[in-house]
């Protein structure tokens, strides 16, 4: 059964190559097995996608607002945004990010990637996370979104064993400077 995670503003868009317009309603959402993000259709059915893992939810929210800007929605749409959404993404990534940037254009996907976080995406990321599962919500994201502004340092995220990424900067510069010492 497909749980809702998050539920987005409605958008009116066109699927695939049918130029009738449909109102629909970006989510994130989980069968129990796997999160995702798609959008909702008016019947109650859903059209998601997602990666196995990691399982960024904050880059599938963040494309729950890309969905809103776009006009269409194509078979390779959902993969592109959310490789879009994403921070740090892998070069061979990069043209999916291009793709849904010439779609949204490049002001409109900066304001998506700057918006702040909603409560409720860190709180289902922190209530969910497991260490021991591999589908489990993934944390380094909000270390990401620390780092690009966008979400402020919580006391909450050490308990994870998360470390303020400018801690861990200094940390892995002084091991460098003692191994170099060390090994000359």
């Amino acid at each position: 059964m497909k749980k809702i995670i998050f539920q987005n503003t409605k958008t009116t868009l066109r699927i695939g190559s049918d130029d009738s317009q449909v109102t629909v309603i970006p989510i994130v959402l989980t069968d129990g097995q796997s999160t995702g993000f798609g959008i909702l259709f008016p019947d109650g059915q859903a059209s998601w996608w997602n990666l196995l893992i990691p399982c960024n939810i904050i880059a599938y929210w963040r494309a729950t607002e890309m969905i809103k800007i776009v006009s269409r929605i194509e078979n390779d749409t959902f993969c592109c945004m959310y490789y879009a959404a994403s921070r740090g993404i892998h070069y061979s990534d990069k043209q999916k990010t291009k793709k849904i940037i010439g779609i949204v254009g490049r002001k409109a996907y900066e304001k998506v990637m700057n918006l702040p976080i909603p409560e409720e995406i860190i709180q289902y990321i922190l209530n969910n996370y497991n260490k021991e599962s591999f589908n489990s919500p993934d944390l380094f994201p909000i270390l990401k979104e620390y780092s690009a502004g966008t979400l402020e340092w919580r006391e909450e995220f050490t308990k994870w064993g998360l470390s303020k990424p400018l801690m861990i900067q200094s940390l892995k510069r002084i091991l460098i400077k003692k191994l170099m010492n060390l090994f000359g």
